[in-house]
Parts: structure tokens; sequence; C-alpha cells
């Protein structure tokens, strides 16, 4: 514990030392960076261009109000101190791009007011419909006709669209190695070799075409038969094929970022894209070297542009000069420090944890900054960091994370970890039935919280609230978006989709379902034309609401919806919001569509992003039992966690490299936040009875993850 402290003093009060800490769960990390900025803050330095990148908002707003209170909670604090306070940036690093790119825009022709957007499928689709003045604009006029004859635009688009960072497009386009392709016809194929003769007269057909038909494929299998000789003599046609598709969809990547940037919206990639474009411009490192301090926290969910960025904020092409191996000057001391633990990277989709050890090791290795680890976790009880160590002690054993036992601190309770067997949602209602806070050795149902691995598990627990009498009310997490879960912006979203695609039978029958709980039985009956009484009436109702929408307003045209269908009425018989949270989405709908020139496709977009992604969360409910998912649970704590679904057998999903074993680590550093979650009791159902292991590669169970399972 002493050397734990030790660590945690050097980090916070040697302000002059540039810091790579490894965090294990619960070690105080958060408390660590505030008491480092506090105290840089209080030194009698002038704090300039200060950052305190967090991965969220809310983290954001935590780690800014602890430092406040830390300082100005007593009185004495000088006006240097708060004019350093209000000098630091406290956000996430797409907050910092905005907040820099507004700034800077004049640099990229952007306007000061752009608008940041979560969803581009319209500006993709008119910038998809002007493609072909984008091919005339970036293809020579001489290689424009035949382009089709030998690429898939569609392809190339996909490719486009999966592209989070643009690609180098210094190239040039060359012309068609038409050689290589002749000598394609010249080869004598073997008696066996039926895919090349028929692939040879597929070519014979495409070169008479007059570029009216693309380039035939000869298919993996073709390929792999034909061996290295026929294979060879594509070698020179394939070359070129490659560097000109990648040349190509560069070039339109280029060209959407552009026409973003002419329509003032742009995505969050944009934001970190365009910010690393100004920095590591000439003109830019001319006339600003205002060099940042930078603190990044969560640093194993940062990917590899966020830290070019952070780091060129700390000196300009710092990046490039320190992981290039050559000669680079040291920056101002203390001004780059970062904390994170491998072991809890769980955005495989947005970071990676392989490059971020890469660049902690880096910056280490030429000794720009000083390692530190906190092993001791204040959270958790002895034992949940007993069963932690023991079943993950393996289990990263084939990744580049290195698993370091927590130590629990001394004079910590026991606590305990229980493992329970059946069926998982039937366990959880017999051991919270007729149950109150006391008997689960809580003070308030809040502080007990059941994770599941997937969001939509979620829903089934919710379910347990609204057949039971006996058992306490639950909530679907305060944090968390429930995009398959009932609420008031999706059930109006559905029915303005209905209204402006009356066609939409798939919409309609989800709709019967969900908001009007009619059976599917009955909604098949309606669409196969037989009598269907209630569904009719809702049908004839919907239509005569499409007939009163051109006479209303919008505001009067959303309320009469609402009050037709009795919405907010529905969503209170569920009984699984917090009082006045259907209230708060009811105003938060009616507020939007006083927006001047807004109409009902834009709201029902608006409506849309509003509970797949709540920009506030409502407030914990202190006599309800959380739900939440393994992510959602990151960073947060409660005295008894429960862990159902252990045998349930979920499906691996991809990470950003496309990589089944790094899926499948993804899923273990999951596992491994939701147990140390628990700070005093650690539950666990194993359902193993009701389960089956399906041995397919691409699923996964909670069990199958750990080192062993067996029931105590």
């Amino acid at each position: 514990m002493l050397a734990d402290q030790n660590k945690r003093d050097e980090f916070t009060k040697n302000l002059s030392q540039n810091f790579s800490v490894i965090a294990s769960p619960g070690t105080g990390k958060t408390m660590a960076i505030t008491e480092r900025i506090a105290n840089l803050v209080r030194s009698s330095l002038p704090v300039k261009n200060f950052i305190a990148v967090t991965y969220t908002d809310r983290a954001a707003k935590e780690i800014r109000e602890r430092v406040w209170a830390r300082i100005f909670a007593s009185e004495g604090s000088s006006e240097a101190a708060l004019k350093n306070f209000n000098g630091i940036f406290f956000g996430t690093i797409h907050g910092f791009c905005a907040k820099f790119l507004r700034e800077h825009c004049a640099r990229i022709n952007l306007n000061r007011d752009f608008e940041i957007i979560d969803d581009d499928r319209e500006l993709w689709l008119k910038f998809t419909a002007r493609l072909d003045g984008v091919i005339n604009k970036i293809v020579p006029p001489e290689l424009r006709s035949c382009l089709a004859s030998h690429f898939k635009f569609n392809e190339i688009l996909r490719r486009v669209r999966e592209m989070a960072t643009p690609a180098a497009c210094g190239g040039q386009f060359e012309p068609v190695p038409m050689r290589s392709i002749s000598e394609l016809l010249a080869y004598k194929a073997a008696a066996k070799e039926d895919r090349i003769r028929n692939f040879q007269e597929d070519l014979k057909v495409w070169m008479g075409s007059r570029d009216t038909c693309s380039f035939p494929e000869l298919g993996k299998i073709g390929e792999k038969k034909c061996g290295n000789n026929f294979h060879g003599k594509m070698g020179e046609y394939l070359r070129w094929k490659a560097e000109m598709e990648q040349l190509l969809a560069a070039k339109i990547f280029e060209e959407y970022t552009a026409f973003k940037i002419f329509n003032n919206r742009l995505c969050y990639n944009d934001l970190t894209n365009l910010t690393l474009k100004i920095l590591l411009d000439r003109g830019y490192g001319e006339k600003h070297v205002p060099n940042h301090n930078v603190i990044l926290d969560e640093a194993q969910d940062s990917d590899e542009i966020q830290f070019k960025i952070l780091l060129n904020l700390v000196s300009p092409n710092f990046y490039e000069k320190i992981f290039s191996g050559g000669e680079w000057s040291a920056p101002q001391l203390g001004s780059f420090s970062m904390v994170g633990d491998p072991k809890q990277s769980i955005y495989a989709d947005r970071a990676d944890v392989k490059f971020y050890i890469s660049v902690h090791n880096g910056l280490a290795s030429r000794k720009f900054l000083k390692q530190l680890d906190f092993n001791v976790t204040m959270r958790c009880a002895s034992e949940i960091v007993e069963f932690a160590n023991a079943k993950f002690e393996h289990a990263f054993a084939d990744s580049a994370v290195e698993f370091v036992p927590m130590r629990a601190k001394p004079g910590a309770q026991r606590g305990y970890v229980e493992m329970l067997r059946g069926e998982s949602v039937e366990t959880l209602a017999k051991i919270l039935s007729g149950k109150a806070c006391g008997d689960l050795g809580v003070a308030h149902f809040s502080d007990l919280c059941v994770l599941a691995p997937r969001k939509s598990w979620l829903s089934e627990i919710a379910t347990l609230c609204r057949s039971s009498k006996t058992l306490p009310k639950m909530q679907l997490s305060f944090s968390e978006s429930l995009e398959n879960s009932p609420s008031l912006p999706k059930w109006t979203a559905s029915i303005l989709h209905f209204l402006n695609n009356i066609c939409d039978r798939r919409e309609l029958a989800g709709m019967l379902r969900e908001i009007f709980g009619i059976s599917t039985a009955e909604v098949i009956k309606f669409f196969n034309h037989s009598d269907s009484v209630v569904c009719e009436s809702i049908f004839d109702e919907l239509i005569t609401l499409k007939h009163e929408q051109n006479h209303l307003s919008l505001p009067n045209f959303v309320r009469r919806i609402m009050d037709k269908f009795h919405l907010v009425a529905r969503l209170k018989l569920l009984d699984i919001f917090l009082d006045g949270e259907i209230d708060e989405h009811y105003e938060s709908i009616m507020d939007a569509t006083y927006q001047p020139s807004l109409g009902c496709d834009e709201l029902e977009k608006k409506l849309v992003e509003m509970y797949k992604n709540p920009q506030t969360s409502p407030l914990l409910d202190r006599d309800a039992i959380q739900l939440l998912s393994f992510h959602k649970s990151k960073g947060l704590e409660w005295p008894v966690v429960i862990l159902p679904f252990m045998h349930r057998e979920r499906k691996l999903m991809n990470s950003k490299s496309g990589s089944g074993s790094d899926a499948l680590e993804n899923e273990r550093r999951l596992l491994f936040v939701a147990c140390t979650r628990a700070k005093e009791k650690l539950i666990l159902v194993d359902d193993c009875d009701f389960h089956r292991p399906s041995h397919r590669s691409n699923m996964v169970s909670s069990a199958s993850l750990m080192d062993s399972f067996t029931q105590k």
C-alpha cells in the first residue's frame, strides 16, 4: 500500500515529469488525475494551453467538478489559480477538436458555425448522386471511358464508407497494362484447369465488349488452383488494379470530405482528421507554436490519429519525430501524461489496445515518460480481488496485454463471491423476490446492479418487474441507451416514419406489436386480409392522421399523434421509467417541434438520435435495481453486482481489425471489467444446465472466457 501511495504522490506532485500510469480497476486513477491538475493549477506557474482529455463528457465533468472542489472548497484560493483553472479544457478528444476547428476554420475553408452530425447517410446519397462529376474531376480523360470495365464502383464506394481516416493519395493514375492481359490468353490451360479456360473465354468477351462489361473474376479457388505460373502472368495487371482502386478510393474520400466542408456538416471522424491536417500543415507550425500541456485519461481507448493529435499538440510534429527513430528535442517537461489500463480496453471497434501498448512502450523507451503501476484497488473486497486474479490470470496469455494481479488495500473487508445454479432469469426472480434492501445487504436498491454482456438481454430482466408484484423496481440503467426498449421518442419516431412511408408493412407490424400490444398471430391475420377488427381500426386511424398532416402545424400534429394513441399513458403503464422521466421526454420532443423550417422527416431523424444517443441521462432512482450492459458499467461501481447468463452464448462482435482473436480478447476484457465493478459482493449465475456449448468459433459465453468456471 505504501509503495502505491508513493507512486501516486510522485504522479500528483512531480509536475516536471511526464508519466504513463497503468491503473488497475479501483486504484484511484481519477483521484490521482484530479490531484495532479489541482497541484498544477495551484502552482505559481501560469497554466497555458492545458487540456484534460477523457473518453466521455460525463467523466470530463466529474474531473472538472473534483478539481474545482479540491482547489476552491476552502477559502483563500488566489486569483491566479482561478485564472489557471478557467484556462483548462476538460472534455473529449472530439470536443477539443471541434473547439480547435472553430478557432482555425479559415485554414480549411470551413464556416465557424459548422454542424456536427452522427448520421451522414443523407449527405452520402447527395454526394454519390453527383459521382460522375467527381470522377470527371479526379480521373484523367484518357482513363474515364474504361474505368467501369476494370472496377466495380459499388465495391470502391463501400471501401470509402469504411474508411475512418484519409489514405495517402499522392500517386498518379496510370494507363492500363494491356500487354499483361494479352499474356493471359496465351497461357495453355491443362486438362483439369476448367476454371482457367472459362476465365479466358470470359476475358475474350470482355476485350471485345468495348468497355461495356466488367473485368471477369477468376475467384480465389481459381487463383489457388492455377498456381504461380498463371497468377504471375496477371501480376502486372493485378498490381495496377489494386493501386488504382486504392488511389480512386482515397481521392473519392478526399472529395467527400470537401463536400461535407462545403455543406458545413462534419462527422466525428472529420473532427479528428481535419484537426490533424491543420496541425501537420507547415503554415500552422510557423505561425502557431503554443505548445500544450496534455493529460489523457482512458488512454487505452485512444486510437492512432488521436495520439498523433495529442502528441503533436505537445510539440509540432512531435509524434512523427519520436516514432521515426531519429533525433528529437524534448519538449517542455511535464507536458504530457496518460493514464490507462490495457485490461480495460473494451472498445475494439474504435481503438486498438496493441497500438496503445506500442505507444506506451515507444514513449517509455525514448525516455519521454516514466511508467508507474497502480495495483492496489480501493474498490473491491479481498475475495473479489482473489477471484478476479484467479479467473483472469492466464486469460490474456495469448494477447499483448500483460495481466498484473491486483491487490486489495490493507484492512479491506473480506466480502464474498457467490455462484448460484439455475436458469438466469428465474434465479434472479428467486433471490430478489420479496426482499428488502437490508436483506440484500444494501442501503438502497440502486446499490445493486445486474450486468449483462448484451443490451438486448437486459430487456428480458426488465420484464420481471412487469410480471411480478413481489420484485423491486428495476431501472433500465440511468446511463444506458436501449434501442430495443420502448420510449416516447422511439414510438413517436416510429409513427412519423410510417406516416411518411405509408407502404412500410414492416414498420406497421412493429408498431402494432410494440405500441398497441397486438399478438403476432393477429398481425399476420391482418396482413393476410383476414378479419382483424383491432388492427383495421388502428390502421384507419393512422390513415386519418395522414390526411390531417397537411392541415396542422408540426407541434400540433405531433401532439395529435400522442393524444390520439395515448402514448404517454401506455408507457406509464409499463412501470419501467422514473417519475417524471416520460414527461421530460415529452417536453424534449415538443421543444424539437418548434425549431423553424423543421419537417416531419427531419423530426423523425432527431427523435431516432434522441433514443439511440441520449444527450442527458435520467436521474438515478434509488428505489430501483440498476440494469446495465458490460460496456456501460465501465468507470462505475456498486456494493453488489450480479452477473447472469454465464453460459448463454453470444456472437463475437467484429473488432476494427476484423480478427476473431481480437474480438475474443475484447470480450475477455469486458468480462473482467464487469467482475471488478463489485465492491462487496459478486454473484454469478451458473446456468450451464440450460445452455449447451455450440463449439462454433464465432460464439462465446462468459464462462468460457474465464480460466475455469466451477460452482462453489
